[in-house]
């Protein structure tokens, strides 16, 4: 397995390099570029071979709204209202596709349902919990009756936001950038779209160092606002290791989420895998990017060391 995994990076580098420095094309292109081959060199190939087989691909979005400047979004984090809604109309719209909630997801994986026709569900996700997930998210989930599942930073509910926010994005951080409240926290939480997920405690760079704290931690103070249980764990920066795993099951979480970009595969009746794969939905992304990244263009991405469950 190690061979294979060093033979994928290899020629990812080789294609990085021909792509880069031969053609001359930015990162963005080469990327979209090696996606395209991927997709149309294995991956189409692949998905004639395993008809029958079903998967549950899961976005992950952080921050929908307009006005945002350039500079105050340099991760494409951000995406306009008017995107974010195409992306569900869109996903609404396909064939042989259904958009799901994390308890049709749960009882899916378990083998316990399974709609004919189906081959692909789609899980929206949103990391973070900012101030317009209630203004800008909710009344589109309301109003297309979309479900998501909401990972929640947990820090307004322990200690002041602007604290928190101040250590997180320096002392230029703007409000564009706030987390909900106490009293917006819970409102979303009693919305029937909305799901409430862990995405830790303070979401620090240094989070890893305090799991109690950043998992139980959180995990208690958003049961206690809410009053429905938090069975799920978004891992802040993508980061993950053994030993956050270890700890999510000792502390009750069910599932962790990650950013590792693949689909979450599964033939037969179950999938038991304790780790869910996310693609992540960029402001970057135009309409053809998304529409490969949501078909698994992207996917050969999981091969890099970035998208690995690290020791």
């Amino acid at each position: 397995m190690k061979l294979v995994y060093e033979i994928v990076i290899l020629y990812y580098d080789a294609w990085e390099y021909c792509v880069k420095k031969v053609l001359r094309l930015r990162l963005e292109k080469s990327s979209l570029l090696i996606s395209l081959i991927y997709y149309y060199g294995y991956l189409f190939w692949a998905k004639l071979l395993t008809r029958g087989s079903k998967r549950i691909v899961v976005l992950i979005y952080h921050s929908i709204g307009e006005g945002m400047l350039q500079e105050e979004d340099r991760l494409g984090l951000n995406l306009s209202t008017h995107v974010f809604e195409w992306q569900m109309q869109y996903l609404i719209k396909q064939k042989r596709s259904k958009i799901i909630s994390i308890q049709e997801a749960e009882i899916i994986l378990a083998g316990r349902y399974s709609e004919p026709g189906i081959d692909t569900y789609y899980l929206f996700s949103f990391d973070d919990g900012l101030k317009n997930f209630k203004s800008k998210v909710v009344p589109l989930l309301e109003q297309y009756h979309v479900p998501v599942l909401l990972f929640q930073i947990a820090h307004p509910l322990l200690k002041t936001e602007e604290t928190y926010l101040r250590s997180r994005y320096g002392s230029d951080y703007t409000t564009k950038w706030r987390l909900m409240d106490r009293e917006e926290i819970q409102a979303v939480s009693h919305s029937p779209w909305v799901s409430i997920g862990s995405h830790s405690l303070t979401h620090s760079d240094c989070w890893t160092d305090h799991l109690e704290e950043e998992l139980q931690g959180s995990k208690r103070l958003l049961e206690e606002a809410t009053g429905k249980i938090v069975n799920y764990f978004s891992c802040p920066y993508g980061m993950v290791r053994e030993k956050v795993l270890l700890a999510a099951k000792k502390f009750g979480y069910k599932r962790v989420f990650t950013s590792i970009c693949n689909w979450n595969s599964f033939r037969g009746s179950t999938n038991n895998r304790y780790t869910v794969n996310r693609i992540e939905i960029s402001s970057f992304d135009g309409a053809l990017k998304f529409k490969l990244k949501i078909n698994g263009a992207y996917n050969w991405k999981r091969f890099l060391k970035s998208h690995q469950i690290l020791p």
